[in-house]
């Protein structure tokens, strides 16, 4: 059954790759992002700038009313809002006593205000509606710390703990909510991590996730929608050690010692082999 579906971040990563699947599943899109011309060179590349169920839209989401305007206007195009995947993000990679305050506030204003407005405003038409299903995609540095990374760590808590809580404010309006915590996914942000030291410790894992199989797992969320989901490569044991880190966080300083060496050469080899 088509369902009508509204994506934040489609200029690239795993929104661009959500809307490609989700497209070829026969749904009615709104994909949205800030970067406008990348929005637009992300559904050329898809081969769905001209289909009549896609409506792409430039959209700041840390405007809460400008928010609230995309999500009333799928409704009025494709009728009762099915789906919003909050996936938009930012991330810059410092340590706390070298954190600049505007890089503190444009985390906090994309990362944290911005899926809250989003899940505010679905919120609202979901729940007058009866049914309706918000996916956030946090990661798995919001289940366990990560040095280097703590403004970006610390965000991705925050959308965890906020859409755990949410789920259970409104799973009694018919309305489910699931927050999705990826590792490492090779995006353009992981790119960008590449050429900062301080972001090793992402690198510690065995491989990238590629944004299909994050993709995949958000999808299949749309069918089960569990609470939870962690998206970590098969048999890797990152699951493990975050769910273990976030129950025992005297573990942290331990376990990321451990492997801080080992993540610095996987972050040297991966950063070789994007320039070959």
């Amino acid at each position: 059954m088509s369902q009508n579906i509204v994506i934040t971040g489609c200029a690239s990563g795993i929104a661009k790759c959500l809307a490609g699947k989700l497209h070829a599943q026969g749904h009615h899109l709104t994909l949205v992002d800030i970067n406008e011309p990348g929005l637009k060179a992300a559904v050329a590349d898809l081969g769905i700038a001209n289909s009549a169920r896609v409506h792409i839209e430039k959209l700041d989401i840390t405007d809460p009313d400008a928010f609230t305007e995309v999500l009333s206007g799928a409704v009025a195009r494709s009728g009762p809002l099915d789906v919003l995947l909050n996936v938009a993000a930012f991330l810059t990679a410092c340590y706390a006593h070298e954190a600049e305050p505007a890089a503190v506030h444009r985390t906090i204003d994309v990362n944290v205000k911005g899926v809250m407005f989003g899940t505010n405003a679905a919120a609202k038409i979901m729940v007058a509606q009866g049914h309706g299903h918000i996916v956030n995609v946090a990661s798995l540095a919001g289940v366990m710390p990560v040095p280097g990374i703590s403004l970006y760590s610390a965000s991705k808590y925050a959308v965890r703990g906020y859409s755990l809580a949410v789920a259970q404010e409104l799973h009694k309006h018919g309305v489910a909510v699931t927050v999705v915590c990826p590792g490492l996914v090779a995006t353009p942000m992981m790119d960008m991590q590449l050429h900062m030291e301080e972001a090793s410790l992402t690198f510690a894992g065995r491989r990238a996730l590629e944004p299909e199989e994050v993709a995949d797992s958000i999808i299949a969320s749309l069918k089960t929608r569990p609470i939870e989901v962690i998206a970590a490569v098969p048999f890797s044991g990152e699951a493990f050690m975050a769910k273990l880190v976030n129950s025992v966080p005297s573990l942290a300083i331990p376990i990321t010692s451990m492997v801080a060496k080992m993540a610095k050469r996987r972050q040297a080899k991966a950063k070789a082999q994007a320039q070959n």
